[in-house]
């Protein structure tokens, strides 16, 4: 580019005028090139910023959400053994209602008995005891 120049510039004035535009005009270039890449590195920067930034809340939002996860496992832990104490008790009240049912069949079908008996003992008039209650005397 500036051989160029000075190829066809041949005073030596010409040639410095040349020279300096050049230089001035590359400082130019150079300013504008790091201009720009400094706004690069300024937005890249910012960018950087702004995903740690997220990383941070995301990290933020994972222990929490894994603190409540945690508690969450511990609960159903002691609800499971709640409900394990609660039919095991409402089993254990089943059995002893099943036990009384059975007890109470064996109660009526004892006072059914008992009553024949009465029943029988009334009809024959007291004298299965052996003596007599106030009748005629037995004669034999």
């Amino acid at each position: 580019h500036g051989h160029q120049h000075s190829q066809h510039n041949n005073t030596s004035i010409g040639n410095k005028r040349s020279r300096q535009d050049e230089s001035q005009g590359a400082e130019t270039q150079i300013q504008a090139a790091t201009r720009h890449l400094q706004s690069i590195i300024a937005t890249q920067g910012n960018e950087i910023q702004k995903l740690k930034s997220e990383k941070e809340s995301l990290q933020g939002s994972y222990q929490q959400l894994s603190a409540s996860h945690e508690k969450s496992q511990n609960e159903n832990k002691v609800l499971k053994k709640v409900l394990a104490i609660k039919q095991e008790r409402q089993d254990q009240f089943v059995s002893e209602l099943e036990d009384a049912r059975r007890y109470k069949e064996q109660a009526d079908q004892l006072i059914a008995v008992l009553r024949q008996h009465l029943a029988a003992q009334q009809q024959s008039g007291g004298h299965g005891m052996g003596y007599n209650m106030g009748g005629p005397p037995n004669v034999f």
